[in-house]
């Protein structure tokens, strides 16, 4: 059930909001104009969805990440909790932090700089 999900549809003939099969989108999620959704994607509650952007299958979007306009995200690609995605993603990439980059690098990162506070 989509509670206080808003779905937009796509503005001009030939670019419709598509949504493929057993796609998963939680509370609170915004899909703007134009956008595809691939097979087995979960979308977490929060999430931001500009237009114009190709999403692929098996795809997780963790909450409140937001995913800039007219971007492609490939297969199996995780974006992290309040990723903030203003790149393209490759198939397998896993990306996290606000602007997104590789999840293993951000948790070093994040690490380190714990450790030396």
């Amino acid at each position: 059930m989509l509670n206080n999900s808003c779905i937009c549809k796509g503005l001009f003939r030939g670019y419709d909001t598509i949504i493929e099969e057993n796609v998963k989108i939680d509370n609170f999620v915004q899909i703007a104009h134009a956008v595809k959704i691939g097979q087995n994607t979960q979308v977490a509650g929060g999430v931001i969805i500009s237009g114009n952007t190709e999403i692929g299958k098996n795809v997780w979007i963790g909450p409140n990440a937001t995913i800039s306009n007219a971007l492609k995200i490939g297969d199996n690609v995780f974006i992290s909790l309040g990723a903030v995605v203003i790149n393209d993603l490759k198939d397998e990439e896993r990306v996290s932090g606000n602007f997104a980059y590789n999840h293993r690098k951000f948790m070093k990162d994040f690490i380190s700089k714990k450790i030396n506070e």
